[in-house]
């Protein structure tokens, strides 16, 4: 029994071979001065390596009825597979021939190769990792290519994929329009500033909306102040309120006297 074990059997086994439950074995060979017993681990190992030697001929017979009775794939589905693998690598042959490495090393990125070529990320990953090219490794790498390669307008403005009309709203509520001879977005109450007072924005100063709407860009409602003073706006809501208070007194005059009204017209 303790040389069957040293052997290489399991304890299932030799419970099996001599009628015993693997606790009644492995106290038998307790007091046969046997202790140095394997874990599972060590077991898993030495059936890995030893296979042939190891396996009685019942287990081995238990696994041949097993690897009978698995199902196999249709023929139908591997020539299918086998079809559509030589297809692809066909288009990849066709691609490489029209520069798709070429592209990559001179600072494509594997976005507007994808777009071009129409293949997944993963598929040009695999077949640039088979040429042997360096795939470039974070987001800072493949920006300085593509600014080399003269790639990067391809992204930007109209011909972004992420372009919705050069037109969006910051997540502090401000209306930003793409500029194109900037190349960026602008805040669209400084542009509507500039242009109604046609002249910059001084430096420091920063444009307040009266109402406190951030997306209500009428040149009335824009106010020009110094950055430092933004949070004192009195003088600005005093001017408000006045002109508010104008309106209001012309309407009143046009309810108690619509031949104002007529007269002007």
């Amino acid at each position: 029994m303790v040389n069957s074990y040293q052997s290489g059997s399991s304890l299932r086994e030799l419970g099996k071979r001599y009628g015993f439950s693997q606790d009644t074995i492995k106290s038998r060979l307790v007091s046969y001065g046997f202790t140095d017993f394997r874990s599972i681990s060590e077991v898993i190992k030495l059936a890995r390596l030893n296979y042939p030697q190891i396996c009685s001929d019942e287990t081995k017979e238990r696994i041949s009825r097993a690897n009978k009775g698995r199902k196999q794939p249709p023929e139908g589905i591997l020539k299918s597979v086998e079809s559509r693998e030589k297809i692809l690598q066909d288009r990849i042959a066709i691609a490489e021939k029209d520069g798709l490495s070429k592209l990559y090393l001179s600072g494509c990125s594997l976005g507007i190769l994808q777009r071009k070529y129409g293949f997944c990320i993963s598929v040009l990953k695999r077949h640039l990792k088979s040429l042997g090219v360096q795939l470039r490794e974070n987001r800072s790498q493949n920006i300085k290519a593509m600014y080399q390669g003269g790639f990067r307008e391809t992204g930007t403005g109209e011909n972004s994929p992420n372009w919705r009309g050069g037109k969006r709203i910051s997540r502090d509520g401000y209306i930003a329009i793409w500029i194109t001879e900037k190349q960026k977005y602008v805040y669209e109450h400084k542009l509507v500033w500039e242009r109604v007072h046609n002249r910059k924005l001084p430096k420091g100063w920063v444009i307040h909306h009266l109402n406190g709407v951030r997306d209500d860009n009428r040149p009335e409602n824009l106010e020009a102040m110094p950055r430092g003073s933004h949070a004192n706006l009195a003088k600005p809501y005093k001017k408000k309120i006045r002109e508010l208070e104008e309106k209001v007194s012309q309407l009143e005059c046009l309810i108690l006297d619509p031949s104002i009204f007529r007269s002007s017209n």
